[in-house]
């Protein structure tokens, strides 16, 4: 399986004279929280995502249009190409402990996108069993990798485990209700509250 027939071709990016300002509106209105970072001719640059948007802001002190993306994004991002191996994609992530890789032509330009979703999607969808269990686990390795969660017994689980046993809880029973008058009065206190005069 490559990375070509489950990458997302149609990736929203910014613009490397952008500023954080900028950025932070393409999260917003595109519901994302990583982007490529482009040059003039599309050639990706650097990555960013909202928690560099953050950390920048932060640091600097300073209105977020007066932060350009060039000081906050990361560079030289690793990257894969469209025929590269799905497995070969997951280890990457693993190695690098990111959720989503840039997908570049020959000459560096951006053609696309894959993240981890993109995995457990081509997983769920091989057409043998080895490939499928083949997938499923480097998936479960990256996103042990990435999360730094521990591994059962040091190799993705084959089954999901049970949850540990609670003990029983012994219920308590309400306590009982007061019974109202049947002629819907009220009954007065024994301090006279309710008397007429």
């Amino acid at each position: 399986m490559k990375v070509g027939d489950w990458m997302a071709s149609a990736v929203h990016t910014c613009r490397v004279d952008e500023n954080l300002n900028d950025v932070a509106g393409h999260f917003w209105a595109n519901d994302r929280g990583w982007l490529p970072v482009v040059d003039s001719r599309e050639q990706l640059v650097g990555t960013i995502t909202d928690r560099d948007v953050c950390i920048g802001a932060h640091f600097r002190g300073s209105p977020l249009t007066e932060i350009p993306v060039s000081e906050t994004m990361s560079r030289n991002p690793k990257t894969v190409k469209p025929g590269e191996d799905l497995l070969t994609t997951a280890a990457l992530m693993a190695s690098t402990r990111v959720r989503r890789l840039p997908v570049v032509d020959e000459s560096g330009r951006l053609v696309g996108a894959i993240g981890v979703a993109d995995l457990a999607r081509a997983a769920g969808a091989a057409k043998s069993d080895k490939e499928r269990h083949a997938l499923a686990d480097e998936l479960a390795r990256t996103l042990n990798a990435i999360t730094g969660a521990p591994m059962v017994g040091g190799a993705a689980p084959s089954k999901v485990l049970e949850p540990k046993k609670r003990p029983a809880v012994e219920k308590k029973k309400a306590p009982a209700k007061k019974k109202v008058a049947a002629s819907g009065t009220k009954k007065s206190s024994a301090r006279g509250r309710g008397k007429k005069a």
